[in-house]
């Protein structure tokens, strides 16, 4: 039973400036991934980057390994796909979430950041450093959580690019609100014909590709103390792969790929000192491929690989006096893993609390105290076995 514990003190010392009535101020952005509650950046006892929407948009980036590429003290590492090193530390160790809750479908620790696109994010926010207290071993090196849109208006838009190797996007999105409900539904398409920087050898450096993204957000306040929050998200991709094997057969098939999230949460403001939060998250996603000889139509490679991701989760958020907050939670996670390399369905579970302390004694002093236990059992492994009847 892993026992993390973090403790962390934060003294800001800012000279109190002359009295200047034509002064403006400019306040620092919230963020949430710190602490798990909203807390501006300049009240953080940890280094923490906020890289917003505007800067999104300036950097003309369509994925999101493109604008992590632009920070410092970060690395994307080509290793089964476009993976993330922060401080040093191989992929496996930073956590990536879409509005706090975690991306699954690792290929040898490395989460492919092709998948997501920038078309709907609202601002990222990076913690640099270990996490674990608060999310677990996968955040050794840091947590780089998306925060998405959500449109509190009904508006709309559509977007489209055009570029090298009949690379394309499009975009489009739309907000509905009536009284106290709204919708935002988010779209976007992503090809490419590929390209080949080897022309003399065969087969092509990236090969052609199509993927979709689809998400959408659901809010409402169905009473004053009570909010219901419903988010989704799907992505296909679909690749064609040739190459030519040492005996000069070419091989030729098609690669595909599926995730979906479903996440709903209700928050419960039971008074002003109260707080109840019930979330519900579920994930899935599989790969799938499957290579033929060109000129037989016979099986060369076949493979297949899916993950199933459930957790239900309680919080509880208890302030004191606008100084104290406490936060306690706990939790469950049942995992499941199937794949060609496997001999059978992997089933894991794992039980989990954390617990947060924050005191602000003074307005230039925070000290932050956490703390997180975990107890993953592997519940089930069911082997395939293949038996044989002698006949005479």
């Amino acid at each position: 039973m892993p026992v993390s514990l973090l403790l962390c003190l934060l003294l800001q010392q800012t000279p109190t400036p002359p009295a200047d009535t034509m002064r403006s101020r400019s306040l620092d952005a919230v963020v949430v991934t710190a602490t798990r509650t909203e807390r501006q950046v300049g009240s953080l006892p940890m280094p923490v980057t906020v890289v917003g929407k505007a800067q999104i948009q300036q950097s003309g980036s369509l994925r999101l390994n493109d604008i992590l590429r632009e920070q410092t003290g970060l690395t994307i590492v080509s290793d089964h796909g476009q993976g993330l090193q922060i401080q040093g530390f191989a992929p496996d160790y930073t956590l990536i979430l879409v509005d706090g809750e975690p991306l699954i479908g690792r290929t040898a620790g490395t989460l492919d950041l092709n998948r997501l696109t920038v078309g709907n994010i609202k601002q990222i926010e990076i913690v640099k450093g270990p996490s674990s207290s608060l999310y677990g071993s996968e955040a050794l090196a840091g947590v780089v959580n998306i925060i998405t849109e959500n449109p509190n208006r009904t508006q709309g838009s559509v977007s489209a690019r055009y570029g090298a190797n009949r690379t394309s996007d499009l975009t489009g999105d739309v907000s509905l609100r009536a009284g106290k409900t709204n919708l935002y539904l988010f779209g976007n398409r992503y090809a490419s014909a590929g390209y080949d920087l080897t022309p003399e050898t065969f087969g092509s450096t990236v090969s052609p590709f199509t993927n979709y993204t689809g998400s959408g957000r659901l809010t409402s306040q169905l009473s004053n103390r009570l909010k219901l929050t419903l988010t989704g998200r799907y992505f296909a991709e679909n690749q064609n792969a040739d190459a030519q094997l040492t005996d000069r057969q070419v091989v030729l098939g098609a690669g595909k790929v599926n995730e979906y999230t479903i996440n709903p949460v209700v928050t419960h403001q039971v008074s002003a000192a109260w707080k109840l939060m019930y979330r519900y998250y579920r994930s899935g996603y599989s790969t799938s491929s499957d290579l033929r000889y060109q000129t037989t139509g016979a099986e060369y490679d076949a493979s297949y690989f899916r993950q199933t991701f459930n957790r239900p989760e309680l919080v509880v958020e208890r302030t004191i006096r606008n100084r104290h907050f406490l936060t306690v939670g706990v939790g469950y996670i049942g995992e499941s893993v199937e794949a060609t390399r496997y001999p059978g369905r992997q089933v894991f579970s794992t039980r989990y609390g954390f617990a947060q302390f924050e005191w602000v004694p003074t307005r230039r002093l925070t000290v932050i105290a956490g703390g997180v236990t975990t107890t993953t059992v592997n519940t089930r492994r069911r082997l395939v076995l293949s038996c044989r009847r002698a006949t005479n």
